[in-house]
């Protein structure tokens, strides 16, 4: 008959240090809040603003360099948001050209509005402490103007 030959105490060691080794190997330790932060992505976009308010937003929708007015009091999300990154896209032939005419299409657009909320403006007679002295009107003309004043700068 086969015998099996005696294992000496190194031999043991090399055992019991194998299974503890395999054992601990198998443990996964992590901070229970970095691991639940991984299946859930908040997308924040970093948006360049030029109206500076003096308040931070109470929900913000974006991060900026400065606090943007009025930034956490929409009622509807505006800006589109996505946990992905953007995937690049491989156009062949005329997409150069095709690009160049959408972003001069665009900048049109954007002279148009530009334009439109410049004449808006013009349109509103200037503020006269004198006259306006907390009449309902003349709060809502002021209103109206800081917010095209508002729309201009993002723009």
């Amino acid at each position: 008959m086969f015998t099996m030959p005696k294992l000496s105490l190194l031999q043991y060691a090399l055992i019991v240090s194998a299974g503890v080794h395999l054992g601990l190997g198998t443990l996964k330790f992590v901070a229970p809040d970095q691991f639940d932060r991984l299946f859930q992505d908040t997308p924040l976009e970093v948006v360049l603003v030029n109206a500076r308010g003096q308040e931070a937003p109470v929900k913000a929708q974006a991060l900026a360099q400065a606090n943007l007015a009025g930034g956490g009091e929409m009622a509807a999300d505006l800006r589109a948001t996505s946990p992905l990154p953007p995937s690049p896209k491989a156009e062949t032939g005329d997409s150069t050209e095709v690009q160049h005419s959408q972003i001069q299409q665009l900048q049109v657009a954007q002279e148009q509005l530009l334009t439109r909320v410049r004449r808006e403006l013009a349109l509103l007679p200037p503020p006269d402490p004198q006259r306006d002295k907390g009449t309902p009107e003349a709060r809502e003309q002021a209103e109206r103007r800081r917010q095209l004043v508002h729309l201009l700068a993002e723009i």
